[in-house]
């Protein structure tokens, strides 16, 4: 169409988080699209020669079988791998926030590694928040839970050597219904 994708990135300490839009861009051949995928690359090269983790929000489900009809990264199964490549390539490390799902999910890179060896990519999903809840993708090796009223939390701990980074996945109640600590050196 004639939209143009929004997206954006900025950085908090050694944490990089790169927003980006996988709508507007999208054709029969791409979901990112040509620019935004040039604006990617670099966000990514950019945290690695910077020693930055990035936090990628993903605004479609990235665990999916490959699926031509769908409207998830299963439908560009190639684009997903090439940034998979991308990722594994540069060695930057990447966690995904993912959207599109009224859920709570926890992967640790187990289901995420498209074409390489695991881990993958670390993808959480986190939140219905008001919405009724839907599982989408996976499997996720820390489980699923679909419902309204929940969200994420993500916690970062930097001691200038590590970067920790806590998911946890919340009911409005305060209970954890999934968890996860990753540490990147």
């Amino acid at each position: 169409g004639d939209d143009m994708p929004i997206y954006q990135a900025f950085t908090i300490g050694r944490i990089r988080v790169v927003m980006t839009d996988l709508r507007s861009a999208r054709s029969d051949r791409t979901i990112v699209g040509d620019e935004q995928w040039r604006w990617l690359n670099g966000q990514l090269q950019a945290a690695a020669s910077l020693g930055e983790v990035v936090l990628w929000v993903n605004t479609v489900p990235w665990i999916t079988a490959e699926d031509r009809t769908s409207d998830h990264w299963g439908a560009f199964a190639e684009e997903r791998m090439a940034i998979s490549t991308l990722i594994d390539i540069i060695g930057v490390d990447v966690v995904m926030l993912g959207g599109d799902a009224h859920m709570v999910a926890i992967d640790d890179g187990t289901n995420s590694a498209y074409g390489h060896e695991p881990p993958g990519i670390v993808v959480f999903h986190a939140g219905a928040l008001d919405r009724p809840g839907s599982l989408k993708g996976g499997p996720y090796s820390h489980g699923a839970v679909p419902g309204g009223g929940q969200f994420g939390l993500v916690e970062v701990r930097d001691d200038g050597t590590t970067i920790e980074l806590r998911l946890t996945g919340l009911d409005w109640e305060g209970r954890v219904l999934v968890e996860h600590e990753v540490a990147f050196r």
